[in-house]
């Protein structure tokens, strides 16, 4: 991995326990690539429950995991303002750099899942997949499945749906402001607000106007705030920084497990504001977690995110069949390690130069939306 672009020198002044700083943006942000390699590795364990059946572990040892889709959507909302401040786009390069980024390796795994869900219905439990719901799972609209959920082809796809909404809303507003970021965010995020608050007054029942009216979409404002704030160099100093982090990790544990998911924005999405803006605090002050094979799990985080699922599921039904305890924890360890050992070799050999191919095929050699040159998988 690159050793990226240092932090220049600051002057410092203090104000009501903000640092004010003036100088250039860091161009690497090695604290939120190690936060990506953190969220996959919470949704990951997330989702070993079906590995650890055997060892009689409640539903709630598992729900910790769930908050790493929060830590994901904050980044994400961050990241798109503060790489189009460093590298200004349209609406439609932004669009296009987006899709490039997140639907190749989605598109490849929902079509082979898919595809051996409707060839082979025998070898899933739960999957029942059609062609229309294939359909629908690659152009991300969301849909109910026969088990009642919201969910495509690819269950972890249902936060994809979000991300591309997302996008495409931030995508508008860029090309309807000529990229001006002084009206881009704040036209973003009153549309974030003013969806959820439809959603909150007329409850709709629908499957799409339900799903995009959830107030988890304020998670992405809430990242898009924060990066105006760092924009201008407001920076928690580094004492409250490290006590933002800590602490809002721990009330999303907690959280996690004593509040129910219809108040996520609220309860799971400020700690997890308070994680990544106190992550962000300490690398200004020179605490960065710059560890190669951390930025690399980073760097990886969207292929571990999507692949685990794949791994999971013959893993959990070799465990359920030896109903073994000791066995279902080395099986956990065992689907952990293939996960993220398949994870990096798939960002390396083909995320990578699929997406750069993708990329000079249309013109748009550079990234939009990246944290280590193009490597980060925003």
């Amino acid at each position: 991995m690159s050793a990226g672009i240092q932090l220049g020198t600051r002057a410092h002044s203090r104000m009501k326990g903000v640092v004010v700083a003036r100088s250039a943006q860091p161009g690497v942000l090695f604290n939120l690539q190690a936060l990506r390699a953190l969220a996959a590795l919470l949704v990951v364990t997330h989702h070993l429950d079906g590995v650890l059946a055997p060892t009689a572990l409640g539903p709630r040892f598992f729900l910790p995991g769930n908050v790493g889709v929060d830590i994901f959507f904050i980044i994400s909302g961050f990241v798109m303002v503060h790489t189009i401040t460093r590298r200004p786009a349209s609406g439609w390069d932004f669009a296009l750099n987006r899709l490039i980024r997140v639907a190749p390796l989605y598109w490849a795994l929902t079509l082979m899942l898919g595809g051996a869900s409707l060839a082979m219905p025998a070898l899933f439990n739960t999957l029942r997949t059609s062609p229309a719901e294939i359909l629908y799972s690659l152009l991300f609209v969301p849909y109910s499945n026969e088990q009642g959920l919201v969910y495509p082809a690819l269950f972890v796809g249902w936060t994809l749906n979000y991300e591309m909404f997302f996008y495409g809303l931030f995508g508008l507003a860029l090309a309807l402001f000529g990229g001006s970021l002084r009206r881009v965010v704040p036209a973003t995020c009153i549309a974030l607000a003013t969806l959820v608050v439809v959603g909150w007054v007329l409850r709709p029942s629908g499957v799409i106007p339900s799903f995009y009216t959830d107030p988890i979409l304020l998670e992405f404002g809430m990242g898009m705030v924060l990066a105006k704030a760092y924009q201008h160099d407001l920076i928690l100093p580094r004492k409250l920084g490290l006590v933002a982090a800590v602490g809002g990790m721990a009330l999303l544990i907690a959280f996690s497990v004593i509040v129910p998911t219809w108040e996520r924005a609220l309860f799971w999405g400020i700690p997890s504001l308070a994680v990544v803006g106190g992550a962000l605090s300490l690398e200004h002050h020179g605490t960065r977690f710059r560890a190669r094979l951390v930025q690399l799990l980073g760097g990886a985080s969207y292929a571990l995110y999507l692949i685990h699922p794949l791994i999971n599921m013959p893993i959990g039904r070799i465990s359920n069949h030896l109903d073994s305890a000791p066995l279902g924890w080395a099986l956990a360890f065992l689907a952990l390690l293939v996960s993220t050992v398949l994870a990096v070799a798939i960002h390396i050999y083909v995320e990578r130069p699929v997406t750069a191919r993708l990329r000079a095929l249309i013109g748009h050699a550079q990234p939009i939306a990246d944290l280590h040159e193009g490597r980060a998988a925003a």
